[in-house]
Parts: structure tokens; sequence; C-alpha cells
């Protein structure tokens, strides 16, 4: 389709330079090809009696508007104003493009679409003037910049956003670019060291936050980081010292990552003050050194006085023996009933002793464990041998279920002995007459698992986290014992690297398991 613009201006030069070569006809189509295939809308617009009326638009100005060239022709291209800039600015529009001596206006303009949506537009307008330098048609290109507008909106809200975060953090927030200069101080920096926005935006960061002492570790650590936005701090927490505007050294938690502008790399830091922090940590490990020298001294302490009164002990249940076996003379049945009854006692105070012993050596660190590949299954058939006279004395059934092939493991037999005995004692104890005990013993790929259950009285599911504390007791039954054993069982575990814990349902007792480790470096 040929340009009506085009024709025109060739009629009007006709008019008006008689004599002179016309354009010629293949030059016209040429303008009037470029003109509708153009990518931006074009509108040629006429002006008359002072008044402007579009008279031809391309393809894409149906694009970029939804008019099609019939609904727009003849009308005044003021239906694309959007009505977000002033008369002001179109007074002004007009007057450079009518005047002869300019005749020209570019700037980015809002336009409003058929269906009323806006589009940003980059707006070029020329003026044709015939030879009187009356202005005679317009051409109008339209850039659309919508998406590059849209990414501008989203730029700038990042920004505000960050901007906004940035004022209200309570770390300090610090960029430096390239050189190591400051571009970016917010308030709690200002807070945090002293300096103000003003006092640091452009200076280089590390003469003045780094203690001399680091300036050049600093500085060859930079110096790589500025080629390659790499570092062996970057993307990690870490704790240094800095300076405040005073010169008081202080600690810092500094959290770094590397930031890329304009081709070069920048470093941004999330600068935390630790001072509380390290004071807290300081008293804290000064009150657990304290609590620990406490705890050696009690159970050193309870190791003594333990050994003081294990040797007495021993002394008294040898000599209770030799005179209930009559070594010494006979004694009647009175004598014997008393004698037999102190023994027990004696017995009692004798395990407390010992348990107190463990207790204290665990805690002081002081247990060696002497490991060698055992049998657990033979180790479980000679203890669960060891207690049937406690099971027939108090008519308890015993089931077990022992794997005989269970692979050998590294242990201390005689500890793993006291585990299972401790667990045996407890659940014999704890289940009445005629009822039953359960033994286990099996193995996974990598464990191997014991289990003691019983029929007795459930121990509460609240309760399951105290059943392994020191001297703890979770019935109301007045049982022998020292409320040590299960303390001791699960310490002994763990330096195996084990774990014990207890499982029950209702109706079914309590089940107690243990599992150790099958490899020995474990």
């Amino acid at each position: 389709m040929g340009s009506p613009l085009l024709k025109g201006q060739k009629k009007t030069k006709k008019a008006a330079s008689k004599g002179k070569d016309s354009v010629s006809e293949e030059l016209l189509g040429i303008y009037a090809k470029g003109f509708e295939s153009s990518p931006n809308s074009m509108m040629i617009v006429a002006y008359k009696d002072g008044e402007p009326h579009i008279q031809h638009t391309n393809t894409s100005f149906t694009k970029y508007y939804g008019y099609t060239e019939k609904e727009v022709v003849g009308k005044n291209p003021s239906l694309l104003k959007s009505d977000l800039l002033d008369v002001n600015y179109y007074r002004k529009m007009w007057r450079a493009v009518l005047d002869p001596e300019v005749g020209y206006w570019h700037d980015e303009i809002v336009n409003k679409r058929k269906n009323g949506s806006l589009i940003h537009v980059i707006l070029f307008i020329n003026t044709l003037f015939d030879h009187n330098k009356k202005p005679i048609y317009f051409i109008a290109n339209h850039t659309d910049i919508s998406k590059r507008k849209e990414m501008e909106e989203a730029l700038r809200q990042s920004e505000d956003r960050f901007k906004s975060i940035s004022a209200s953090a309570n770390d300090a927030i610090i960029i430096i670019d390239n050189d190591g200069n400051v571009t970016l101080w917010n308030k709690a920096a200002e807070r945090i060291f002293g300096y103000s926005k003003e006092e640091m935006m452009g200076r280089y960061l590390h003469d003045i936050l780094v203690p001399q002492r680091y300036h050049e570790i600093f500085k060859k650590g930079f110096d790589a980081f500025k080629i390659s936005g790499k570092g062996p701090i970057i993307n990690k927490a870490i704790e240094l010292v800095a300076l405040k505007k005073d010169g008081r050294e202080f600690p810092i938690e500094l959290s770094l990552s590397a930031l890329q502008i304009k081709g070069q790399w920048n470093a941004i830091g999330i600068v935390r003050d630790i001072t509380e922090r390290k004071e807290f940590e300081e008293k804290l490990k000064k009150s657990n050194e304290e609590l620990k020298e406490i705890s050696d001294r009690k159970s050193a302490f309870v190791a003594n006085v333990s050994h003081e009164f294990k040797n007495p002990l021993i002394i008294i249940r040898e000599t209770m023996t030799i005179i209930l076996d009559g070594l010494l003379g006979e004694i009647n049945e009175k004598q014997k009933d008393f004698l037999e009854k102190g023994k027990k006692t004696v017995d009692r105070l004798m395990r407390l002793v010992l348990n107190l012993l463990d207790i204290a050596k665990i805690e002081s660190g002081k247990v060696e464990l002497h490991k060698k590949k055992t049998d657990m299954a033979s180790l479980s058939h000679d203890i669960l041998e060891s207690h049937k006279p406690s099971l027939a004395k108090k008519q308890i059934f015993i089931k077990t279920d022992i794997d005989d092939k269970t692979t050998p493991v590294w242990i201390d037999p005689d500890r793993i002995t006291e585990v299972i005995t401790n667990l045996m004692d407890n659940a014999i104890k704890y289940t009445p007459v005629n009822g039953h005990v359960f033994m286990k013993l099996s193995e996974t790929p990598s464990e191997i698992r014991f289990e003691i259950s019983n029929s007795g009285t459930e121990i509460d599911e609240k309760d399951f986290g105290k059943i392994f504390d020191k001297f703890e007791r979770i019935t109301s039954e007045r049982e022998e014992g020292t409320g040590l054993g299960l303390s001791i069982a699960k310490d002994i575990v763990e330096l195996h690297h084990g774990s014990i814990w207890i499982e029950n349902e209702r109706g079914k007792g309590n089940r107690f398991i243990f599992v150790l480790p099958k490899d020995p470096n474990k």
C-alpha cells in the first residue's frame, strides 16, 4: 500500500519546486514498505485548519493500541491520550512540532489503548512543512517500552524494599565496591561502629574498621576476591574483631557475600555485634568450669567414702559367713536368722557402694572398657542361668528368643553383663508372682539388639525421660535397691556408642531395649 503522505509529499514538491526531479515511484514504494513493516507503531497525521487528523496508520499501530486504521482515520490523535500528563505538557509539545525552527519532539509518555489499558512508549514526532513553512503532516513513531518500564518498576520496588530492610535491620549492612570503598552504610552500621553514613561513604573500609595487625591478611584476601568473587569466607558466618570509631576493639559476626555490579565484584557484609554473646559465653564457660570442679570434687568424695566403706563391709560380710558356716562353733536358729538378715543388709550396702564407685568412675571419665570379641548369645544364656533361682522363687515363667547365630561383637563383656543383670534384676523385682519375663536377642546388619520385658505394671510414658536418672524411683512400691542400676546401665551402653530406651503397651508390661553397634570402630 502506498502512503498517502508520500503521495501528498510528491504533489507538494511538484508544486513547490518546478523543474526539479520528483521523487521516483520506486523510492516512494520503498518508503511505503518500510512504513508498513516497521515493528514500531507508525502514524501519519495531517494538519489542516489548525487541527490534526489521523490519515494513515501501519499494522503495528493496531497491535499497539487495538484500533484498526478504519476506526481512527480522520480522528484527532488525542484519542490516545492517557490523561496522566497535564495540559501544559501537550502545549509545550505542540509549540515544538509547529515551530519550523524545531519541528521535532522526543520523549517517553504513557498512552491509552482502545481497551483502556496503558502503554509506555518512546514518542518521536517529525513535522513536514510546505514551501511557506506551514506544517502539513506529522509522522509519529511510537516504540513500546512497557516491558522495560515493568522491569524498572520491579527494580525500583526491589531497591525500595532493600532500603527499607537495610534501614530497619538490627545488623549492620555494608557494601563495598571493587576498590574496597563503602557504597552502602545503614543505620545499624552507624550505631554499631559509631561512624555516620556521611563519614563512611566512599572511604576504604579495611583501613578504618580492621585492626592494624590484620591489614595484610585482609588485603591479600580482598585482592583475590576482586578478581573472582570467591574466597574462603564467602557465604560463611565467621567471628572477627573490629574497631569502633573511638578505637576500641569488639567482637563481631560477619556474613559475607559476593555481588556483581556492572561486571565488577562487590562485597556485601552483614555484621552483628556479639559483645554480649561473648560475655555470656565467657560467664557460661566459667560457670561450667566451676560446676565441673564441684562435680569432680563430689565424685572424688563419693569414691573416697565408698572405698572407706567397701573394705570394712567385706570384713563384716566374711565374718558373718564364717559364723553362719559354723567355723567358730554351733549357733542356734535364732542367731542364724539374725546373722542372715544382717548379711543381706551388708550385701545391699555392698551393692550401693559398688554402684557409687561405678557412678564416680563414669562421671570422672575414668572408666576403661576392656573390649574383646564376645558371643552375646552365650553371654545372655549365662546371665539367664544365674537368675533361675530368683525366677523360681517368685514362680516367674521365663520365655526366650535368643538367636544363637548372632554375630560376635567387640564389647567389654563384664560391663555388658552388668547392664543385662541390672535389667534382669529390675524385671524380676517388678514382676508379680506367677508373672512372666521375656528375653530376646536379635541383630540387624549394623546392630545387636537386646530386649527384656515383663508382665508388671506399665510405667507411665511421661516418666520415660526420668527412668534412667540417678536415684530416681518411678513406682511407689517399697522395693530394695539404690535407684542407680538403670542409670549405670545407660552410661555403660552409651560408652559402647549404643543406645537404651523403654517401650510399653497397655496390658503388656514394660520392655527395655538396648542396641550396640557391630562396627568395632564406633
